[in-house]
């Protein structure tokens, strides 16, 4: 059994099932979800579990087996350097050797040590394991694509607004324009400064540059807008194409999630939630814009968060 850790708002709890999921085909055994550990010890952002509205094949762990899992032998030590020398090195043996040396016990608390991707994980033989990370790269789990992209849908149908929405989406050259702005504000409403320092806010020209893109790609766009603070986003989203300002599901996030992996394009800012509307369009033409630099620190900026198809600016 993997049981892997949740935490962080909906968009870090997908990469997080996502990574699990994985590793429980790679290995063949059940993925259990840890609901408590990471959600207690949030005492700022106050998140909890958001996975519950999507199709996913995953249970809730008992306490029993989460304090079970946890207990296992930490890899810590030989993960992390094996990764090190993997990145320095560049000698893509050395995942083999390390999964190897891993491979004799099988049971394993895992930690993620990197925001790099760590190719020694596609490489390791689990019959149990804990997974603690946030584990942000597509790189661990495109090959099963397909399946995320059944799995991580809303399962429940779309009705009232939402459902004329889709439609208006699905019947135009709809593009998802996300805003987060208020990212480093805690569960209170009160500004984390140190917070902003770390990750930023994507600003307008960002948003410029990537209309003129989009335009001269698709010239019939019609924008559908999402944002944690609509009134800021009504107020300076302007540009002249038909544009539809989602607020009617603030305490809904994944209908939000849905309405945006529906449109044919995507413009996502430095956002976990965004970036999952945009991975999981399954739109073969689309277009998808994101900024190169995701953090404002570069200390937390990850080269392999962004999938190779985006257009970054």
């Amino acid at each position: 059994m993997i049981v892997v850790q949740l935490v962080g708002g909906l968009g870090n709890q997908l990469f997080q099932y996502a990574m699990g999921r994985k590793l429980s085909l790679l290995n063949n055994i059940p993925l259990k979800l840890d609901t408590v550990t990471g959600f207690s010890q949030d005492d700022v952002y106050k998140r909890c579990y958001r996975l519950d509205k999507f199709a996913i094949k995953a249970e809730v762990a008992s306490p029993s087996e989460i304090q079970q899992a946890k207990s296992l032998g930490s890899a810590q030590f030989l993960f992390k350097n094996m990764l090190r020398l993997h990145n320095y090195l560049k000698v893509p043996p050395l995942c083999k050797l390390g999964a190897r040396l891993l491979n004799h016990k099988k049971k394993y608390y895992l930690k993620e040590t990197s925001m790099r991707y760590n190719p020694f994980l596609s490489e390791i033989s689990l019959t149990q394991a804990y997974l603690e990370g946030y584990w942000q790269s597509e790189k661990y789990f495109v090959d099963i694509k397909s399946m995320l992209q059944k799995e991580l849908s809303v399962n429940t149908p779309l009705q009232g607004l939402n459902h004329d929405l889709a439609k208006n989406i699905s019947s135009s050259e709809s593009v998802c324009l996300h805003c987060r702005r208020l990212f480093g504000y805690d569960a209170d409403g009160n500004r984390r400064p140190e917070d902003l320092s770390k990750f930023g806010v994507t600003d307008l020209s960002f948003y410029d540059r990537a209309i003129e893109i989009l335009s001269k790609k698709h010239p019939a766009l019609k924008l559908f807008i999402f944002s944690d603070d609509p009134s800021w986003a009504k107020e300076h989203i302007n540009y002249k194409y038909p544009s539809t300002f989602i607020d009617g599901n603030m305490d809904k996030e994944h209908e939000d999630l849905r309405l945006m992996s529906l449109c044919k394009h995507q413009i996502v800012p430095n956002s976990t939630f965004s970036w999952w509307g945009a991975w999981l369009n399954t739109y073969p033409n689309k277009t998808i814009i994101t900024p190169a630099v995701w953090r404002a620190n570069e200390a937390f900026n990850s080269p392999d968060l962004l999938p190779g198809s985006w257009i970054t600016i």
